[in-house]
């Protein structure tokens, strides 16, 4: 055989057959190795959404991660929330339609570190596991919310790639694992995967070996340059599309670590009142906190911002300051405010996160549907401290903008459009007067357009209705529901009337849930004196 022929085929041989662990055909070698392996430890079945017959939280796990403070009204295994836990739980769930990659990544390495049993779900090891279980549906939705608590963001890790690749490497020697949360450099596609291992490919080149729930029993690879501190990783936003190279660098925070561990500390509930404990889940299944460990970890009060549906948001203070999408650019200005992109692979091509304005700042929320083709349902949803409000089944359409504004200070939400527009406007409070209170004016008539506005005057035991700027005279039902924590109360009333240029009070105070009627009365001309006072029938 001729010299030429040998150092042709001898190469070939070597990356064909390879020699040992350190030959050519291994790409580098192991510096880090937690033992995961996504063959064994992953979940046999491929990230999901909204699939039909899935369930994700449930009142059972908001008890379980934020203790009794969010409960209403508990008789046996009934448990109903108050309005503003119902209401970020529904949030938190719908946010969870595009994907649970989150609560698969983190539930994964839970499993495989002997914190939870996959017993406990019907199966020996995590690749046993059925889709179609409701307690392991449950508990991956239960984990996917916990990126959503503000204890989780805050031990967040977000550096640069080179940094965080240190991090994990020390990974080894503190017992502490991780999850990685990652985004395209324009926020969008948010995907959440498991490390578990690290190789080093020499001349600054590492792969951080990745269980990927889109991919069941594959082993894959986030690729970091220390030299050029970038990053670079074949992600699909979920398992039916094709996968797309997603990448950053040490100025796009786009690659994040987040410590198992975070998940264990004390849970607060965004939502709650001043005097709402928080929770001790030092374990997986949760305790209440004492007085002294709540002392230590002191609430910071937020009005939290969801969209539900389409189009984008763009929140401004007072003084003129933005928080939101500018002309294609996601701009940060409001002092104190934060802000959420939440893992969930969504498939949006610019996904909304949830906004965290500061209690007691006024704001001004426009909803823009310009970057919208076809009309979109959309909700808009503010939780506070104590309540909730929202304006819900808006018909967004391509290039229209509405205004939503927001002042805490006054407890009042004015809803103004230009189109007409039959949206449902609904308030919840918390604990007022010994009750929790659910307002839904529901297909509230807003021909033409123009303005309304929802108010709760605690002190006179009102719900006022402020027609005073809308177009055309309207009407709604209305829909009042009473909880203590041994009464549960309903109320309903069909076609009220709201004449334009006035307004209505609803006054709720003095109904106990009784046979008598809600005490109607009617400002018809807009003068701030009640001129008109009927009995509205429960028409149930």
């Amino acid at each position: 055989m001729s010299n030429f022929c040998l150092k042709t085929i001898l190469p070939l041989l070597v990356l064909v057959l390879g020699f040992g662990s350190n030959s050519l055909w291994s790409e580098g070698k192991l510096v880090f190795d937690l033992g995961f392996r996504p063959q064994n430890n992953g979940f046999g079945f491929a990230n999901y959404g909204d699939e039909a017959g899935v369930q994700n939280l449930t009142p059972v796990e908001m008890v379980r991660m934020f203790g009794d403070a969010v409960i209403s009204q508990k008789k046996g295994n009934k448990i109903i929330l108050s309005p503003p836990a119902k209401q970020w739980m529904e949030q938190t769930n719908a946010e969870m339609s595009a994907g649970h990659c989150e609560g698969m990544a983190v539930l994964s390495l839970l499993f495989y570190q002997g914190k939870l049993a996959p017993k406990s779900f019907g199966g020996t090891k995590t690749t046993d596991l059925k889709l179609a279980n409701a307690n392991l549906q449950h508990e991956i939705a239960y984990w996917w919310a916990t990126q959503c608590v503000d204890a989780i963001p805050e031990k967040t890790i977000s550096d640069t790639p080179a940094q965080l690749l240190n991090v994990l490497k020390k990974a080894s020697k503190s017992g502490e694992s991780f999850s990685i949360g990652l985004w395209k450099r324009d926020l969008t596609g948010g995907h959440a995967i498991t490390p578990y291992a690290i190789e080093d490919r020499g001349r600054g080149q590492y792969s951080i070996k990745v269980y990927d729930n889109n991919y069941p029993g594959d082993e894959r690879d986030l690729l970091i340059d220390t030299k050029k501190n970038t990053w670079s990783y074949e992600a699909s936003i979920n398992p039916e599309v094709e996968p797309e190279t997603y990448d950053g660098d040490a100025d796009t925070l786009t690659l994040v670590l987040t410590p198992t561990s975070a998940r264990f500390g004390v849970m607060t509930a965004p939502f709650l009142a001043p005097d709402g404990e928080p929770t001790d889940a030092t374990n997986p299944s949760g305790a209440l906190a004492s007085k002294k460990s709540q002392a230590k970890n002191p609430r910071k009060a937020f009005n939290e911002i969801f969209l539900e549906g389409q189009g984008h948001v763009l929140i401004t203070d007072d003084a003129k300051r933005r928080l939101g999408w500018v002309n294609g650019k996601f701009v940060h200005e409001i002092p104190g405010a934060e802000w959420r992109f939440f893992k969930n692979a969504t498939s949006l091509e610019s996904p909304e996160p949830s906004y965290k304005i500061p209690d007691g700042v006024k704001v001004k929320i426009v909803l823009d549907g310009s970057d919208l083709k076809k009309s979109s349902p959309s909700d808009l949803v503010i939780i506070g401290p104590g309540y909730v409000y929202g304006v819900e089944g808006i018909e967004l359409d391509p290039k229209q903008k509405d205004v939503v504004e927001f002042d805490p200070s006054d407890d009042t939400l004015t809803y103004t459009t230009l189109g007409t527009e039959s949206p449902n406007l609904t308030v919840g409070l918390d604990n007022l007067a010994g009750a929790d209170y659910t307002f839904d004016l529901k297909g509230t008539s807003m021909k033409k357009g123009g303005s309304i506005s929802i108010k709760v005057d605690a002190k006179k035991g009102d719900l006022v209705v402020d027609a005073k700027k809308l177009a055309g005279d309207g009407k709604f039902d209305l829909y009042l529901e009473r909880v203590t924590t041994k009464d549960e109360d309903d109320f309903s009333a069909i076609d009220l009337d709201l004449p334009k240029g006035g307004a209505m009070y609803i006054n709720f105070a003095d109904w106990k849930g009784n046979s008598k009627g809600l005490s109607v009365g009617i400002d018809s001309t807009g003068s701030g004196e009640i001129d008109t006072e009927y009995t509205a029938e429960d028409s149930e």
